[in-house]
């Protein structure tokens, strides 16, 4: 029989290794799926707590009794995302940065302004550039 994990995960809208939180479950828990199922870690730990998560957690999930939040992406080191800047005075325009972990990039991270795509921060700015009253280009 073929492992069905994959397209479990998928199907759950999550990929593979891909960290995610349950709805209502413990602050302190991190959920992914691997080849071998629905694991669980501690949020400040990179060990996996347990061989698994219990089934009938996994089958609430399946059953759709529970709802996956998905994690904003927050870039590894050296990785490119996009964001805002100021192109004038009171004009912003979406650039790509280089993650490296500084001031301005956690700052920018807090701010929900962190994107993996130019397409998703061209979609965000308009309603940004709203609440900071500054016009915009695209």
């Amino acid at each position: 029989m073929a492992n069905l994990i994959p397209q479990i995960a998928e199907m759950l809208g999550v990929k593979l290794g891909e960290e995610f939180k349950i709805k209502d479950a413990a602050d302190w828990m991190l959920f992914h799926f691997d080849e071998r199922g629905l694991r669980v870690r501690n949020v400040d730990e990179k060990v996996e707590l347990s061989d698994g998560v219990d089934g009938a957690l996994f089958e609430r999930l399946l059953g759709g009794y529970l709802e996956i939040v998905k994690l904003p992406w927050k870039p590894k080191i050296y990785d490119i995302y996009w964001t805002f800047k100021a192109a004038h005075i009171d004009v912003w325009c979406i650039t790509d940065a280089r993650w490296m972990n500084n001031p301005n990039d956690v700052a920018a991270f807090k701010a929900g302004w962190v994107y993996r795509t130019r397409v998703e921060a061209e979609a965000a700015l308009p309603k940004v550039a709203a609440e900071f009253d500054v016009k915009y280009r695209l």
